[in-house]
């Protein structure tokens, strides 16, 4: 799974160590770390602008974690807990943790593959396309299990099945027609063409319950990927396919069209990295699937129908500093939201997102690592009818945090 920039308010601390810790995991069999993160935020609940309510909080880690290899055998894990306590609103304050562990296993012969689960509770993304929540303090608990097999055959042809299962979970009585099960089982088969050319095709079908108000769907999907390294600066990969999803029970209607996805990454110097993505596509269980590095921020929605662009920027000032830039933009379109006497009324309504994040990474030494950021995030409305859950909203924000790890 590929990851993506987060733009909760929350975590902050948890994301940097981790991201830190993993890098360090490479040379070392185990880590283990704390850190301290203060964070401010003009809008912590993204209400409208009238009705705003700043905070600044905390987020002290306790993360540690292992990677490690037994000849073909590769076994990894991580973990983290915090305690999270907010200054201006205090009822926000709660413990958050997360875990994972995966096994990368591979045979003598072709056969190769992955086993890979994790759980996490944190407080749930009130920005992005989320609904409002009325200053409500409501946690998420998510799940995934996975595993994917790989077999390489004859000619430079690959083939690969990937199972899963995810499941988002929140408390918020309110927010029981976003919580969401969710299996799927893809296939593909791909063919190195040359040094710089990997293509393929696949199939993939997914079932997903609503279980709270007795909705569920089926989606499936026939798609094509490519990988292609343009030059040693700059490379392209990409899916596009074409989806069905059917529905049954609550409020069903039925959606097809194209989605897919578009990364560029681009080098032009040894300190300067670009990465674009572009994406379309809907949104359920969007807690598990990202594109690139970034993914919008949303419920599980199948019926919203979402556009995004992203420029990620990262420069090497040394061997120590770095800095890096992101920007997000998504726009998303309800497609049908009920049916009237058996047919699909049509829900006009548009929303935009955008995300804006400035920020810097120190290292001092092996152990140490500072990180600060800025941030900025925004949603407009517009269309001939939206949903009362969803307002505009504007945010500023920042954090700074410490980190020290032992390995």
């Amino acid at each position: 799974m590929i990851q993506r920039v987060s733009w909760k308010r929350l975590p902050v601390a948890i994301v940097l160590t981790l991201g830190a810790g993993a890098t360090m995991a490479e040379n070392d069999p185990w880590y283990l770390g704390v850190s301290q993160a203060i964070s401010y935020n003009t809008n912590v609940f993204r209400q409208i602008d009238q009705f705003a309510q700043a905070s600044w909080w905390s987020s002290t880690s306790l993360v540690g974690g292992f990677d490690q290899r037994y000849g073909r055998q590769r076994f990894f894990g991580s973990g983290n807990v915090a305690a999270n306590v907010y200054g201006q609103v205090n009822n926000l304050d709660n413990t958050s943790y997360a875990l994972n562990a995966g096994w990368d296993w591979e045979t003598v012969e072709r056969l190769s593959g992955r086993l890979y689960a994790s759980y996490s509770q944190n407080l749930a993304d009130y920005g992005g396309f989320n609904v409002s929540l009325q200053n409500q303090k409501n946690i998420q608990d998510s799940g995934l299990l996975e595993a994917t097999v790989n077999y390489g055959l004859l000619s430079l042809w690959l083939a690969d099945v990937r199972v899963a299962y995810s499941t988002v979970h929140y408390s918020l009585q309110s927010y029981d027609q976003y919580e969401l099960d969710q299996a799927s089982i893809q296939a593909r088969l791909r063919k190195q063409f040359s040094g710089q050319l990997t293509a393929g095709a696949g199939m993939a079908y997914t079932s997903g319950d609503y279980f709270a108000i007795g909705q569920e769907f089926d989606r499936f999907d026939l798609f094509a990927t490519f990988n292609w390294s343009v030059t040693g600066q700059s490379s392209l990969s990409g899916r596009l396919g074409y989806r069905w999803t059917e529905y049954t029970g609550f409020n069903p209607y039925n959606q097809d069209g194209f989605a897919g996805w578009f990364v560029w990454s681009y080098n032009p110097t040894g300190k300067l990295k670009f990465d674009t993505i572009l994406s379309y596509d809907t949104q359920a269980n969007s807690v598990f699937t990202s594109v690139g590095s970034g993914s919008a921020s949303g419920l599980g929605q199948n019926q919203w129908l979402t556009a995004g662009l992203q420029v990620n920027a990262t420069y090497a000032f040394s061997a120590k500093t770095s800095f890096n830039a992101a920007l997000q933009f998504f726009s998303q379109k309800r497609d049908q939201v009920f049916n009237v006497s058996g047919q699909p009324t049509a829900f006009d309504s548009r929303n935009q997102v955008t995300n804006l994040q400035l920020g810097g990474t120190w290292t001092p030494s092996r152990n140490w690592q500072v990180q600060c950021n800025l941030t900025l995030n925004d949603r407009n409305l517009s269309g001939s009818v939206n949903p009362s859950s969803l307002l505009p909203y504007s945010a500023y924000g920042g954090s700074c945090s410490a980190q020290f790890v032992l390995q």
